[in-house]
């Protein structure tokens, strides 16, 4: 098939441009999952050491519990009114004085801050994450400096492959499990060390500066509310116990409010006590397995949805490309159907050389013929002295006869002489009377002596001038026949030809696109240099969407082609083939005969019929016919032979070939015509 034609510096630039989208998806896609393995594991090290830790809320309580002092010191001051105050005001505002003391001093401290422990909770988890970060980062870098992102990188290379090739969820699969496992034993071994300091760091009260200043806080203002409890709230009870003036007004319900706080706060210290000894105490690792960690990771990392390349512009690129080796292949294929119809054409030119040979056959003959009347009638009308010029003119009529040749000059004046010479008889006018001399219709000029006239037939005609005029008439038919059924064979082949449009596939827009969209893979898959990109356009013809093309065509071309070996195949065997088969057989049976006979004109007539043989066996050869003639004691082939006549015979051995009745014909090693033989038995 033909080169295709195309810019390659342009083909070139566009590849380029894409290769380059290529790298830049690629790199956006590495940071994609790093970013998604740093966010899954950051929020799985806050869920899981908050999950673990010993602690759990209780340090956040702690400031939480000091709180709920602070507004219960805030309501009894709120609940002590005028009529108390009138009533003991130096005891109330004694006790008011110290809750609102107390208050003011944790205001202060706290000054609108929010929780401090658990802003200091939150900073250890902040630090654990902002190190397992650090980790993925450091990873991220590392795997990128292994030469991931280099041309010769065996991964990078594939997945390049497939985001050019147009199949990004095949790459990004691929680079997820990549990075899963180049990472995942090192970060899970960092998530586990850094979630025990963590761990390590909220559990351990001594530690942690807030958490044992307000613990100790807490602790300190549950034995100070025990205090007031003790001496000023049971002083203000005796008083208001002893006052008779305001019995209904009762102070209990307010004081009660202290004495609830002071008792809901001591399992709290209690157990703040016990933790504050635990924590000495060193921790297990987290009761996280790897495979945990691992389904974890990897459930939290996802393909990136919006990273994509533009191949437009390199499709547009292959698209007449592709279009051009789909018409490679249909021309390639319509010269192979030329090649079919040149065949049918040499078919047809070997059976009308055949037909020709034999007509020449024919017209010989019947030449032969004449020229032996005219010999006979003109040997018999000259004298005897006069034989050398007759012998002359006699030579010159046989061979004008033969060789289907007009009469030359020479004889033509010889007879003139004769005849001025009264040396011809009266029955010599016959010869004579045969001669003429046409002119050209545009000149006027003599051109030559011909024999036109039929002379009678001389009274010795015998039995060989019989066989001879049976031969004649045989090879008419033989004309004939192969006229008529070449004529059937050719109209049967045109039909053949005529239908052969139905059949040829036709090229879509989908078919179109499917090849350029092989184009691009395959290109991806070899990334052809400028100096290869020719070579591999033009082993492309092998992708499937243009080999399928093919193949539709070739089935065609293979089905019409059998359908016309098989016409052509049966013409030859049952008429071409045959007729000269036949024909051999003439020469065998009839022929044969002639051979010992001493006229003239028979042996020339022998002699063209054997020359005649010869023409039709050259013919064959040289259209790809094989004959088989098996020589004198060649062993009997069944494929190529068959026995006529198997006989005793002296010096063969048993099925030894002994004689070849007529020969047989092969044509690309398939017999079409077996030899008849003569067997030994």
């Amino acid at each position: 098939m033909s080169a295709v034609n195309f810019d390659i510096e342009a083909l070139w630039l566009s590849w380029q441009d894409l290769q380059t989208q290529a790298d830049a998806a690629l790199q956006e896609g590495v940071a994609h999952y790093f970013k998604c393995m740093r966010q899954t594991t950051c929020d799985a090290l806050a869920l899981e050491a908050l999950a673990s830790s010993r602690l759990g809320q209780n340090d956040e309580r702690v400031f939480n519990h000091l709180v709920g002092l602070m507004e219960t010191y805030r309501e009894v001051i709120s609940l002590f009114g005028t009529p108390v105050k009138a009533t003991s005001p130096d005891l109330v505002a004694g006790l008011c004085d110290v809750l609102g003391s107390r208050l003011r001093q944790f205001e202060d401290e706290l000054a609108g801050q929010g929780n401090p422990v658990a802003k200091e909770k939150h900073t250890i988890l902040e630090n654990a994450i902002i190190s397992a970060a650090n980790h993925i980062e450091n990873l991220e870098k590392s795997y990128l400096a292994d030469d991931f992102l280099q041309p010769e990188s065996s991964l990078s290379t594939i997945l390049r492959q497939e985001l050019l090739a147009g199949n990004p969820a095949t790459a990004w699969q691929s680079l997820h499990e990549s990075i899963i496992g180049n990472t995942l034993q090192s970060l899970q071994s960092h998530y586990t060390q850094t979630l025990q300091t963590c761990l390590t760091n909220i559990d351990d009260l001594h530690t942690r500066k807030t958490a044992a200043y307000y613990t100790d806080l807490l602790e300190r203002e549950w034995e100070v509310l025990g205090l007031i409890i003790q001496v000023q709230v049971k002083a203000i009870e005796s008083l208001f116990e002893a006052a008779e003036d305001d019995a209904s007004y009762d102070i209990h319900p307010i004081l009660s409010k202290l004495r609830e706080a002071y008792q809901q706060t001591g399992p709290v210290v209690s157990g703040l006590r016990k933790m504050m000894q635990a924590s000495t105490t060193l921790r297990k690792s987290p009761d996280s397995t790897g495979e945990d960690f691992a389904q974890t990771i990897t459930a939290g990392i996802t393909a990136p949805a919006s990273i994509a390349i533009d191949s437009e512009a390199f499709m547009n690129a292959l698209l007449p490309i592709a279009d051009e080796l789909f018409e490679n292949i249909r021309t390639y294929n319509l010269g192979q159907i030329d090649n079919l119809r040149q065949e049918i054409k040499n078919k047809i030119s070997l059976a009308e050389e055949v037909i020709s040979t034999f007509e020449k056959a024919g017209a010989g003959l019947a030449a032969i013929q004449k020229e032996a009347a005219c010999s006979i009638h003109f040997t018999e009308a000259l004298p005897n002295n006069t034989y050398p010029i007759k012998e002359s003119i006699d030579n010159n009529i046989a061979d004008s006869a033969i060789l289907g040749l007009p009469l030359n000059s020479s004889s033509a004046d010889n007879i003139e002489e004769l005849t001025n010479q009264s040396q011809i008889s009266e029955d010599a006018s016959i010869l004579l009377q045969s001669i003429e001399e046409p002119t050209d219709a545009t000149s006027g000029n003599v051109i030559e002596h011909t024999i036109t006239q039929e002379l009678p037939a001389p009274e010795n005609h015998n039995i060989d001038n019989e066989i001879l005029t049976g031969i004649t008439e045989t090879l008419e038919i033989k004309v004939e026949s192969l006229a008529e059924n070449l004529n059937v064979f050719t109209e049967n082949t045109e039909s053949l030809l005529a239908d052969l449009p139905k059949g040829l596939p036709i090229l879509s827009e989908e078919n179109l696109l499917t090849a350029a969209n092989q184009l691009l893979s395959a290109w991806c898959n070899i990334s052809p240099t400028p100096e290869t990109i020719a070579g591999f356009f033009e082993e492309s013809v092998t992708l499937e969407a243009f080999a399928s093309y093919s193949g539709q065509f070739a089935k065609h071309i293979t089905n019409l082609s059998a359908k016309i070996e098989k016409a052509s195949l049966r013409f030859k065997k049952e008429t071409l083939l045959y007729e000269i088969s036949t024909y051999e057989e003439i020469l065998y049976h009839s022929v044969s005969r002639l051979k010992e006979s001493p006229a003239p004109h028979i042996i020339t007539a022998v002699s063209l019929l054997d020359d005649i043989f010869t023409k039709l066996e050259s013919l064959l050869i040289e259209n790809g016919i094989t004959v088989i003639r098996p020589a004198a004691h060649e062993p009997f082939n069944g494929r190529e032979h068959e026995v006529l006549i198997a006989e005793e015979t002296e010096g063969f051995a048993k099925g030894e070939i002994v004689k070849v009745m007529t020969s047989g014909y092969k044509y690309k090693d398939q017999v079409i015509l077996r030899a008849n033989v003569i067997a030994a038995r």
